[in-house]
Formats: C-alpha cells, structure tokens, sequence
C-alpha cells in the first residue's frame, strides 16, 4: 500500500519562495498565507501615500529630496518587514502541512498493520512503513526477548547481499543498546559524533543520521524501531519522533494482537490434539483390545466349534475394517491444510483425500468460470468443506457424501450433503460442537450466510453462500 508521501517534501516549500523574485512572491502567491499579503501590500501603499500628502499639504517647507527619501525607506521597511512575517508564515504552514501529511500516513500505515495474518508479516511491514512515513533510507525492527536481549533483528532498505555480506545481527551494544537500557526516543544528528557508538561492522552501508523509539505495550517494551539517513535532510526533525511514537503505538498493538492470535491458534490445536487422544484411547483402542479378547475366544472355539469360530472370525474382520476407516477418518483430521489459490483444484482434491482416507463414496461438482474471491472467502469455503466431511464421517457415518460449489446470482455457495444419521439442528446439537459453530463463524467473516437442514435419519446439507462483487473482490 502506497502512503500519501510520494512528492517534494513540504518541508522545502519555503526554501523554493525563497529563490522566486519577490514581486513574483508578492503578485502570485502559491501558499495558503496568501489572504495575508493583500492587505499588507494595501498597508505599504497607505503608507507611502500618506507620506506623499503629507509633502503636499505642507507644501515647499518640506523638501522634495526628504519627501522622497522617507517614502522609499518607507515602502523598503515595510516590504522587509512583509518578506519576514510571509516567510515565518510559509515555514509554520509548511510544517504544518507536513505534519497532517505524515499523521495521514501514519493513520494509512496503521490500517495496512490491520490486514496482515501473520507475525512475521506484521514485523516486516512495521519496519518498511517506518521508512516511508518518516522518509528514512533504512530502517530496522529489533523484536525483544523478556530479558531485554535482541529476539529477531529486521531491517528494510538493505538488500539481500548486503545482509549476508554483514553477517551476523546485532547483540544490542552502542547506540542500539542504549535505545534498549533505557527505553527512550534517541535523535542524532551524526551516529559516529556519539562517544556511544560502538560503529559498524564490515561491508555495512554508510549511515549518519539516526532516529530511534521503543516499541511500547501496557508499559513493557517488546521492541525497538531504528531509522537512519533522513531523505533530503540532515537529520530527523522533532516531528518525525513525534509521528514515528504514535505508529511505535499502533505497531505494538498490531504485533501483540497477532501474538495473541498465534497462541490462541496453538491453544486450540492442543485441545484438538487432546481431543483426538481421549477419543483414540475411549473410541479406537478399547475397540481394538476387544477385538483382541474375541479372536482369543475365537482360537479357543476352533477345534470343538469351528462355525461359530468362523463366524465370530468375520464379525472380528469386520469391526477392524471399522476401525481401520475410524484411523483413516483421524488421518483426514490431522493432515495439513492444502488450500492453493485455485479454490475448485483444492476442493476437488479435498474430496479425493476424503474418499481414500474414510472409504465413503464421494461425488464432487464445480462450476467453471467462477468469480475471483478474496483470501478469506477462499479460505472460509475450504475450511467448511473440510469440517463438513469430517462431520459426516465422524458424527453422521455417512456412506455418500455429495459437494457442490457453484455461482448463482451474484454469489458463490458451496453445498455439502450426506446420508447419514441426520439430527434436528434446534435440539441435538451439544453444546461443545465446535464444527457447526467454526462454520458460521467463518461464513460471518467471510460476509456469508450458513444454512443448516438436517433431520434425524434424513442426512444433512450444509450450504454456504458468499455474496460477491460483480468485478470480483481481489
């Protein structure tokens, strides 16, 4: 996302009246102070005529060459005091425009913190939005262990070469280890000026200036941003400290909220594991020692009753081939996602998993030609896919299982039926089913609407549509 700074500096606006003649300046006003210079220029003609009416009303008593002399030193006191006060104006309008610019910026920069999911993505697109914000050559994100010590060290503007050309991060010393020690904003004119600086290793890029601020959340500091090499400047001003802290603080919030999620997503995939643990232990194992006990009984039977041991035989090859399609079914649940970007290719081969893994009979049909969709509408369609075959094989024991995904007015549904069980949605559905609930969520997020038909023996479909753009959404 492209911030709202790519022109000349504001900065330099002063600079650039400066060089243009001053009657130009006076005649032709390119700043918001132009309301100001009519009635200054009215002020300077007043003056210069009140003296002229004066040299006529007194008449020869004053000299003309004096008359003349008090207007020029008259109209030039007035022009010199003009040029002043429009200078002072034009700077304070100048630094006040871009302080709104860079605000705008960092209001920008925070909503693009907002729409990345994951954390490494979060960090790397603090440091180049830093960089643009404050017009900075490069910049780097030091990410802090609880112990102060530098966790993950990224930077921006220098390139892959010349990283590895440098070799190892930094461990904290000099100017960085200040920034880290006492948790405050450090502004430097010149780095190597500083009997902190601690230098820089070989084949690390010049860099003079340096603008650095602590990454703050709830009073600790989880990490530091350094800046150096103002663009066009000599060094960073007050206001781009000033601006850098308030995006540190969006940042912090960016980056906690994604660790946030990180462990919210290992807590449930550990209640998951937990989950599938009781189950094997209660469900498969247990099916397994008594399929065990009945074959015992089986090789006892042989000799004096050989029917019933081979009937006994069958039922005990029965129930493994049960059990053998229940660790299938668990197979299915723990293999990773493989969603690509073509969604119809990953539901296909979604189904095709299915079939091989629970033994059910699998029909699949997608529409060609369906509108793009963004990463979370995708992602939404594929998930629920997913959950819906895992139902039907885990809670319905279905035997068919028929996906649809198509585009009908204006919106694409995905369609999930089986023959299983079957259950009144009002009345059977425990409190802790996970399944159904993760569906509406995601089709809540994704901008949908989830539909749920079921009855007790009569199967169940579940149906899916996302409303989508008539362009697409990507």
């Amino acid at each position: 996302m492209a911030l709202p700074i790519s022109r000349p500096s504001a900065a330099a606006a002063p600079e650039a009246a400066a060089r243009r003649p001053l009657v130009q300046r006076l005649l032709h006003p390119h700043t918001p102070s132009a309301s100001l210079r009519l009635p200054l220029l009215l002020t300077v003609a007043t003056l210069v005529t009140a003296v002229i009416a004066l040299a006529v009303v007194m008449g020869n008593r004053i000299p003309t060459t004096l008359v003349i002399s008090a207007a020029v030193l008259i109209a030039v006191a007035a022009i010199v005091v003009t040029t002043s006060v429009f200078r002072l104006v034009e700077q304070g309008e100048a630094r006040l425009l871009e302080r709104n610019r860079q605000l705008a910026a960092v209001q920008v920069a925070a909503t693009s913190l907002s729409t990345e999911r994951e954390l490494r993505a979060v960090l790397e697109r603090t440091v180049e939005l830093s960089r643009e914000i404050t017009e900075a050559r490069y910049g780097a994100l030091a990410v802090r262990k609880a112990d102060g010590s530098i966790q993950e060290f990224i930077t921006s503007g220098i390139s892959e070469r010349d990283r590895e050309l440098i070799g190892e991060p930094p461990s904290g010393r000099g100017l960085l280890g200040v920034i880290i020690d006492e948790s405050t904003p450090l502004r430097l004119r010149d780095i190597s000026a500083d009997p902190r600086s601690a230098g820089f290793p070989p084949h690390h890029p010049p860099m003079k200036s340096l603008l650095g601020v602590p990454v703050v959340w709830k009073g600790r500091t989880i990490g530091n941003l350094y800046l150096t090499d103002k663009v066009g400047r000599a060094s960073f001003s007050e206001d781009d400290e000033d601006v850098l802290r308030i995006f540190a603080a969006h940042a912090a919030v960016a980056v906690e909220n994604m660790r946030l999620q990180d462990e919210l997503r290992a807590l449930a995939v550990l209640e998951e594991r937990e989950r599938i643990g009781m189950d094997l232990h209660d469900g498969i194992i247990q099916s397994i020692y008594a399929v065990g006990l009945a074959l015992e009984a089986v090789a006892d039977d042989v000799p004096q009753h050989p029917d019933r041991a081979r009937r006994d035989l069958d039922l005990a090859i029965e129930q493994l081939n049960g059990i053998i399609r229940d660790v299938r079914s668990y197979i299915f649940e723990l293999r990773p996602t493989q969603l690509s970007g073509d969604l119809a290719a990953s539901l296909v081969n979604l189904a095709e998993d299915f079939r091989v893994n629970s033994l059910v009979e699998t029909s699949v049909a997608v529409a060609p030609d369906l509108p793009p969709l963004s990463d979370m509408q995708r992602a939404a369609i594929f998930h629920t896919a997913k959950e819906a075959f895992v139902n039907a094989r885990k809670h319905a024991r279905a035997t068919a299982v028929s996906l649809s995904f198509e585009s009908v007015g204006g919106a694409v549904r995905l369609r999930v039926r089986d023959n299983g069980a079957g259950f009144e949605p009002s009345l059977d559905l425990p409190s802790d089913h996970r399944g159904l609930r993760n569906m509406a969520s995601r089709a809540r997020e994704a901008g949908g609407t989830l539909r749920i038909d079921s009855s007790r023996g009569g199967g169940t479909s579940i149906t899916m549509e996302i409303p989508v753009s008539p362009g697409g959404t990507e």
